[in-house]
Parts: C-alpha cells; structure tokens; sequence
C-alpha cells in the first residue's frame, strides 16, 4: 500500500564519515561535523506528505534534521507544524524550530564537560535552554517576509541529545519519543501529553511556550538498539490500539536497509493517518542485530513501557486557563514557602520542578537536594516567569506584602474581557451596592450582612462569596451561601438557590433576605 508521495532521507554513511543528506522534498536536513571518536549510533530520517496535503496541494508541515559535534555527542530533532488556515505557515515555523534547536543544543554541548553534574545539564535544558529556544523561534519567525502573528507559524518540537553514556531529552507537544531495547521492549520516557488532544496540542506559538517543554534524562544502556522521535502522523495511524504503534517501533528496528525502507514504511503509515509523517533516529550500529526479533502477534504479550507525567507538568499543564489572579495567589504559596525553610532551595530547582497544587509537595521539593540561599534576583525572576510581570522592589522579605499589594490593584475589565492592575482611578470597578454603601468586588470578595444593614449584635452571616467559573475563568459570579433563595431580576436567573451561583452582570439586582443589592459596573 502507498501512493505518491514526496520524501525526504538523510543517513550516514560511515562510522567515521560526515552525515550526508538527499532531499526528495520539503524538510530540514544539516550536515553533521567529522566525528573523531567512533559512535555507537548512526542517525537516520525521513519524512513524507500527507494524502490529504497532497489532495490540497499543500506542502509538508514537518521538518527535521541532526548534528553530530567533534566532541562525539549527538542531536536530533523534528518538528510538526500545525495544519489549518490558522497556521498558514507552518511548515517554516517547523523548520526554523529545528534549525534553532539544533543550533543552540550545538552551542551549548560544544564545550560538554563529562564531569558536569547531571543536575547542572537537567536545570540548564529545563529552563536555559528551553527559553532561549522558544526566545530564538520567536525572533526568527519575525524576520520572515510573510510574519503578520506567530501563531501563523506554530509548531511543535521534539529534541534528543546523546552524549557518551546519558541521554537527554525535550519535548512540547505531540509526537513520540520512543527507546527500543535489543530484547523487544518499547519505552516510552515522556508519555502523552496532558493538554494533547485531537486537535489541540502545546505549540512554540504559544506564549511562554518553554514552561510547557518537559525535559527527561535517562542512562545510555548498550540493550538501547534504537531511538527515536516521530511526529503524531505516525501514532495517528494507530488511533484505537496503543500496541499497534508499539509494533511499528519495534518494526521499525528489524529494518536492515532504513535508508531504503523507512521512507516506503512512512508511506504506508501516511495511507491510514493522512496527514506528513516524519521520523528521525538513531541506530545502535554496534549493537546485536533484531533481524530475527518475531514480531509478538499477541499484544498483551507486547512489553511496553511508558513514563508518568511528573506533578509539575501536570499542574502547569493547566498554566493556560490560570487566571492573574490565581497566579498571584500561588506565588504567594511560593514566597511563604520559601520563608519557612529560611530561604534555602535546591540548587537546581526551577519554576517548572515546583508543585504548587498543594503547599505539601511544595515545601518536599524546597526542603530536598542540595540547598543554596535565594536570592532577591533569583526570586524575582520566578516571579516574572511565573506571573508575566516585574514587582517594583521585591526582596525576599518583602516579597509577600508586594505581591499583595500586586493583588490590590487587580482589576477585571468585564468590556475587554482581562485582568490588569490599575491604581484605582478612573478604571471600571464591578461593585454591589446596597442601603449601606458600594462595595468594590475583587476576586475574593464575601459579601456579609453587615454590608445591608445596621446591625445590633454579633450575628453577622456570610450572604455571598465571588467566584469564578471553572471552564471559563473570565465569568464571575457570586454564590448564594445562605439558606434561602434569592430572587433576581435583570437577569436571565430569575431565582438563585442555596449554593447556586449568579452571574455578575451590570445592572442585575437580586434580593438577599428581602435586601436589595444591585450589581453596577462604573
């Protein structure tokens, strides 16, 4: 099965010899340097349109291509553009991914010293490295003639390093990386993405892109025969059972002739998929051959092996839908954190090691490790990370009252649909006014019943409480935290009952206990 399609292939085609690359296609492809120390690994690629890109008389969207350094370490890399009008563009925002991810792992492993601390290179690809990949995508797309906005140009990226005995991985979106043993065992090191669906997956288009890039290092065990990263072209194929795509890896490493092969197999992947599928690999030339691996027919006999989603990437899985105000709050979690184990932190944590769900996890990842006292510039850099802006002043003693006050000045502008901070004049403020006054609601806003009446004891309950929606955060409302109804008018709610919630609207008046209380926007 096939039809016909453009490819590309690159190999080497010699242990000692430079990479040398053919282009059949569209696609990405670098000259590697002279090795001077044999390698294990041979890196191999190729990458085929899309029936329906065909159909379309679009191009290929993917793109990939690998460095080999005088040093002996190795790096490869794919990308996938997003496909739709949307992303009109894509197919260079891939290619300029992996040219500036191959480019910048070259300059950072050049210099490669074996005596490196693991933790050192895991911090650095964590953090440094995916924000100066994501800073240099977004730079380069900006000198392209055609660049009207980056989301034209998404795309997504997957990176792997190889130096004498680890390896090390990065990936943002979809795609597979994948580890074939020489026994038969597919492992899978960074599983599905969380935020991955059908149609949606975390892009370099989107904004502070590097928090949602996962790192992953792994030991370089000689039973590795192969490993490999695939654009979600090839697991589409297999969209209902997870051991089909397990086979086609472990097919994929019986190849004797990949140069050949892996082109004609891609092909007739693309036939069940229909969208560009791309790989690119390395082949443990030294290693024991599977040609007379037999392909387990039985898939519960498969051994497959995946990874698990550390705490961290799942909560900033969710980073998107966080709202400024709940950012603020967790980095306040953050500082108090920090201040109870006397500033001392690990001394390769970064913002995307920290769990803030729960102040537990936070105070296990802070209280582990190797510890160095924080700094004022180093806090105030998770800050901006963490928050999108700079707090005038901020020292860690002081952190806690500034990002406070920071919360003071939040604003919602209900007509622009955002948060922002203000100064408190001339900005529109949501309020709720009864018999006693206009009270300014923020996003933790009680409403009490001292605040509708003059009252003569102690008896003072909680009326209502401002909340947010939980699919869409740019709703408030407020929860009827009493035990009566109340009755609305103005409003497509006409009752509200106890623990139901009434949408804040400009001129809706709900009555509490008899009370009137009017909802005004000024």
């Amino acid at each position: 099965m096939g039809f016909n399609g453009c490819y590309q292939c690159v190999h080497q085609s010699d242990e000692r010899d430079v990479a040398t690359a053919t282009n059949y296609g569209n696609g990405s492809c670098r000259r590697g340097d002279r090795l001077v120390m044999n390698t294990l690994f041979k890196p191999y690629g190729a990458s085929v349109i899309g029936p329906t890109h065909l159909k379309k008389n679009k191009p290929n969207q993917d793109a990939f291509g690998y460095e080999n350094l005088n040093n002996g370490i190795q790096i490869i890399a794919v990308s996938d553009g997003h496909g739709g009008e949307l992303h009109c563009h894509s197919e260079r925002g891939s290619k300029i991914a992996v040219d500036v991810a191959l480019s910048l792992c070259k300059a950072y492993f050049m210099n490669w010293d074996a005596s490196t601390p693991i933790e050192s290179i895991e911090f650095d690809l964590d953090e440094n490295l995916a924000m100066a990949i994501h800073e240099a995508w977004l730079q380069r797309i900006q000198l392209e003639a055609e660049f009207e906005d980056k989301t034209q140009f998404g795309c997504t990226l997957l990176v792997a390093i190889r130096t004498e005995n680890r390896l090390f991985f990065l990936q943002l979106g979809d795609g597979k990386i994948a580890t074939i043993y020489e026994d038969g065992v597919v492992y899978f090191p960074i599983p599905k993405d969380d935020y991955a669906s059908t149609h949606l997956t975390n892009s370099l288009a989107q904004d502070r892109a590097w928090l949602f890039m996962k790192s992953f290092s792994m030991a370089l065990e000689e039973s590795i025969h192969m490993v490999v990263l695939a654009t979600d072209g090839v697991e589409n194929a297999y969209p209902y059972d997870y051991y089909d795509d397990a086979n086609f890896y472990l097919n994929l490493a019986k190849l004797d002739d990949i140069e050949q092969k892996l082109p004609e197999m891609l092909l007739n992947v693309a036939c069940f998929s229909k969208d560009d599928c791309t790989v690119v690999l390395w082949k443990n030339v030294k290693n024991v051959m599977l040609d007379e691996m037999t392909l387990k027919a039985d898939p519960n006999e498969l051994v497959v092996w995946t990874g698990e989603n550390p705490l961290p990437y799942k909560t900033l899985g969710a980073l998107s839908e966080t709202t400024l105000n709940k950012k603020i709050e967790m980095a306040i979690l953050m500082v108090e954190a920090f201040k109870r184990n006397a500033w001392l932190v690990p001394r390769h944590l970064t913002l995307k090691r920290m769990v803030y769900d729960t102040e537990d996890h936070l105070v296990d990842w802070i209280g582990s490790s190797e510890t160095v006292k924080l700094t004022d510039a180093r806090l105030n850099e998770w800050i901006v990370q963490w928050i999108g802006d700079s707090v005038d002043g901020l020292t860690c003693e002081n952190a806690k009252d500034r990002l406070m006050n920071l919360q003071i000045k939040l604003r919602y502008d209900y007509g622009e649909q955002f948060f922002y901070y203000s100064d408190g004049t001339e900005d529109h403020k949501l309020t709720l006014e009864t018999s006693i006054g206009r009270f300014e609601t923020f996003h933790n806003s009680s409403l009490h019943l001292h605040q509708m009446m003059v009252l003569f004891g102690d008896h003072n309950p909680l009326v209502g409480s401002v909340t947010q929606h939980e699919k869409h955060p740019k709703i408030w409302g407020i929860i009827n935290k009493t035990q009566h109804t109340w009755q609305a008018f103005g409003s497509a709610q006409n009752e509200i009952p106890p623990g139901k919630t009434l949408t804040l609207k400009h001129g809706v008046t709900f009555f509490a206990f008899g009370l009137p209380i009017r909802i005004i926007m000024k």
